[in-house]
Parts: structure tokens; C-alpha cells; sequence
């Protein structure tokens, strides 16, 4: 926010805000807009209630507590990938 184009403050604040809420409302429209095509991909791949995506959170997320620690085996593909596109970035 420059003093040239802020002279006062609360103002440029105010505006900020109003654009902040207003760029909100739009993302909320689009996202509202998609609803229809969800529910049909839902249905079509056999989820019939969004509790099903909470059922899947609580799953991934037991997973994932009971992990003591990174498998060996993806660690060392991860690791090996890093090392690869490092190689590849710097020929």
C-alpha cells in the first residue's frame, strides 16, 4: 500500500477488506456452481453421502497415526526420484 495510493488509512483498509470479501464471494459462487457435477461423479462412482469422505479422512487419518515411522521402501523411491530430477536439472 503506497502513501500515494493510500492517503488515509482506514480507507485503503476498508477497500482491501471489501476486496477480500467480494474475491470470497465469487470463489463461493464457482465452487457452488460444481456441486451438480460432483454429485453426479459421486453417484457414478458409487458414493452415495459425503459422510463417505469423513469415513475416508478418519481411515487416512488412523493410517497415518499408526505409522511409527516412513516406510523404507517409498523413502528410498522418494529419495532416489529427488536425486534423479536433480541430475536431470542440472544437464
Amino acid at each position: 500500500m503506497s502513501s500515494l495510493l493510500c492517503r488515509s488509512l482506514p480507507i485503503c483498509i476498508h477497500g482491501v477488506t471489501g476486496d477480500f470479501l467480494v474475491n470470497n464471494y465469487k470463489q463461493a459462487l464457482a465452487i457452488l456452481k460444481t456441486e451438480p457435477a460432483l454429485r453426479k461423479t459421486m453417484l457414478a462412482q458409487g458414493i452415495t453421502s459425503d459422510a463417505t469422505f469423513q469415513e475416508w479422512l478418519l481411515e487416512e487419518r488412523t493410517y497415518l497415526k499408526g505409522l511409527r515411522k516412513e516406510p523404507v521402501q517409498e523413502t528410498l523411491e522418494m529419495e532416489y526420484l529427488q536425486k534423479l530430477m536433480n541430475w536431470i536439472d542440472s544437464g
